[in-house]
């Protein structure tokens, strides 16, 4: 049987903004024109002040830009919280790590990247009814992460549920058959049930991707034997 392992999210460094440098001398200035000689001087008027009317709008709106909420509600505040959470995996606080998560998923239960890491973290540390409640929450959410799905049929196989395992797997197969593991464990679900000539198809298919480790691959030559 294929090792299960949910992976956990790779952050990358968002790139530093480049710093343009005007490399071109500014243009100098115009020479300001020369006044006739019996010119008379321009008399110079101050502009009006502002009445106090017209500035309180420009202040009403500043106000309000500045209470706009920073909170997990909002995207920035939802990836940060998420930062946040792998800060403290990295820094080994599961604890924090698996809170943090979960309150990104409570403001967007659409954020991938914080599903996949509570759910690597659940599995690591065999929280198995959690982590299926994770695995199919999300799968109704977003059918196209096949690795939840076999997560999800493993923690049901696990259970004695193999008929119930198939389903998941064979739901989700047409975004998981370019996965060997995928592939070699939907045919060892199906030779539990005794469908013999569909197992053999699922083992064919996974010995022609050439990805298989050599251990699966031994695996998969018995089995076809």
């Amino acid at each position: 049987m294929p090792a299960l392992v949910v992976p956990m999210p790779v952050v990358k460094a968002a790139p530093k903004p480049a710093v343009k440098r005007d490399l071109v001398e500014p243009p100098s200035p115009p020479a300001e024109p020369t006044p006739a000689p019996n010119a008379a001087e321009p008399v110079q008027t101050a502009a009006p002040a502002p009445s106090p009317q017209a500035a309180a709008p420009a202040a009403e709106t500043a106000a309000a830009i500045n209470k706009r909420p920073l909170g997990p509600a909002g995207e920035e505040g939802v990836d940060a919280e998420y930062r946040r959470g792998m800060a403290a995996y990295r820094q080994g606080q599961s604890s924090e790590a698996i809170a943090r998560f979960r309150s990104v998923l409570a403001a967007d239960s659409r954020h991938v990247a914080a599903r996949q890491a509570l759910l690597s973290m659940l599995m690591a540390q065999q929280h198995w009814s959690e982590a299926q409640a994770v695995a199919s929450e999300g799968l109704a959410l977003d059918a196209t992460q096949s690795g939840w799905a076999m997560t999800l049929a493993r923690l049901q196989f696990e259970q004695g549920k193999v008929a119930e395992a198939e389903r998941t797997m064979a739901a989700h197969r047409r975004h998981g058959e370019r996965s060997p593991d995928y592939l070699a464990f939907h045919g060892l679900l199906l030779e539990k049930l005794d469908r013999r000539d569909e197992a053999r198809a699922a083992y064919l298919k996974a010995r022609e991707s050439g990805k298989l480790t050599p251990e699966l691959a031994e695996a998969i030559e018995q089995r076809l034997r």
